[in-house]
């Protein structure tokens, strides 16, 4: 398929587009032969069969030309108690969906159109961790970007289509330095000890055991591959979440914003407390992305302020969710809008 052109987006048409992949993966689910049923219209409640043959298309991204959109679809195969995921593409106007991926035994999710258009990134495992890839839209295959022992996901494309940021569960001695994340990684694994040991909160959140590792902001060169870490030090940057994203470059490309609960180190596991940090994205802002280089956005807040959005326009306009009820996980969120620049 040729490149795509870059254009201003057309939100009416993307959510058109959307509603069609709902309908489209409930069409084929109910395609298939109801598994008892002795008539046409024999009438029976819904099985744990019948949700398992619903194919489940997620995590949408429009092309910044508005045209197509990009989505990750999941299915399932109940007797064999297995699933897949493959990324497909769909015309906004409407279509038939078309392929990308083809793996059966490996699942593809969080794709993110290039700016121009003319690559997709994704997410896909290789050996023990799901590692970046990058999927020519002019035709070819998907090329491994990254070797990351500690893994790496959701990414972010930079502005200029040159850097990729993921986020990767790290050990902060460590920080971008792969040898010694595997070194630490393969320790833990082939040690003698086999049992988890937990002598400070936070231990668990949620499914999740505590094993001193941290989320860092990493930021990839497409092209060759390097990394540098964005936000290093020991602590949770981006914080935990829930689904969506924490980071987001400002339209120059010049910032990086982030989430990063400040509170002391002893009372994270009673906080609730994130921050919108932003800090420079360039070259020469390796090693400071929890340093004096990093600006606090929202100190003002005790609460949770996450989901941050730099207007295309002007990249001192920020805007992001807030939540003010300190120690409060349910609290109402509100989108604040702030101007940098005043």
């Amino acid at each position: 398929m040729s490149a795509l052109l870059r254009n201003r987006r057309s939100p009416a048409a993307a959510t058109r587009a959307v509603l069609r992949l709902v309908v489209l993966a409930a069409g084929l689910a109910w395609s298939a032969p109801p598994a008892a049923a002795d008539a046409p219209d024999a009438r029976r409640g819904l099985t744990i069969e019948d949700l398992y043959r619903i194919p489940r298309p997620s995590e949408v991204d429009v092309s910044p030309d508005g045209r197509h959109l990009v989505y990750a679809l999941t299915t399932r195969d109940l007797p064999r108690g297995r699933s897949n995921t493959d990324l497909y593409l769909l015309a906004a106007g409407g279509g038939e969906p078309r392929r990308l991926t083809w793996t059966d035994e490996r699942a593809e999710r969080s794709p993110r159109w290039s700016p121009r258009g003319d690559a997709i990134a994704f997410v896909a495992p290789d050996a023990d961790a799901d590692q970046l890839w990058v999927l020519p839209m002019a035709g070819g295959e998907a090329r491994q970007v990254t070797r990351f022992a500690a893994g790496i996901a959701d990414p972010v494309w930079s502005p200029d289509g040159r850097t990729v940021a993921v986020v990767s569960r790290v050990y902060p001695q460590c920080g971008a330095d792969d040898a010694c994340n595997r070194r630490r990684l393969e320790a833990r694994r082939d040690g003698p000890l086999k049992v988890h040991v937990a002598d400070e909160l936070l231990y668990r959140h949620w499914t999740t055991w505590a094993d001193g590792r941290v989320s860092h902001v990493l930021l990839v060169d497409v092209e060759s591959g390097a990394i540098r870490d964005a936000t290093p030090g020991d602590r949770d940057a981006p914080v935990f979440s829930l689904g969506g994203r924490d980071v987001a470059f400002t339209p120059d490309g010049r910032e990086l914003l982030y989430t990063r609960n400040p509170d002391p180190l002893d009372e994270l596991a009673l906080s609730t407390n994130s921050d919108v940090w932003a800090v420079p994205a360039g070259a020469d802002a390796d090693g400071e992305g929890q340093g004096a280089r990093a600006a606090n956005l929202t100190a003002d807040n005790r609460g949770w302020d996450a989901r941050p959005r730099v207007s295309p326009a002007d990249a001192g306009v920020v805007a992001w969710l807030q939540m003010a009820t300190p120690g409060y996980e349910a609290d109402l969120a509100r989108v604040v809008v702030l101007d940098r620049k005043t």
